[in-house]
């Protein structure tokens, strides 16, 4: 059983999981996938982050955001690419 299954599973038996813990959980998890763009991947963090930690200051989005941000980069040549970016 996938990871992501188990959490469907304890959803449907338990009901609707922590609203923000479980973004928060989702967050943390997060990774780039196959056939989405860095948009996408961004605009999807976003939305957790938002629902995880909806008093968070600017500058801790902001933080929290840059790091999962390259750390859920699909290929590493992106995250190197990112990092020039930034510099």
């Amino acid at each position: 059983m996938h990871t992501i299954d188990i959490w469907s599973a304890l959803a449907r038996r338990f009901g609707m999981l922590d609203g923000p813990r479980e973004s928060m959980r989702r967050f943390d998890a997060r990774r780039q996938n196959e056939n989405e763009t860095l948009v996408e991947y961004e605009q999807a963090l976003q939305m957790l982050h938002r629902e995880g930690w909806p008093t968070a200051t600017i500058e801790q989005r902001d933080a929290a955001l840059k790091r999962r941000f390259e750390e859920g980069l699909l290929y590493i040549t992106c995250s190197h690419l990112m990092l020039m970016l930034i510099s």
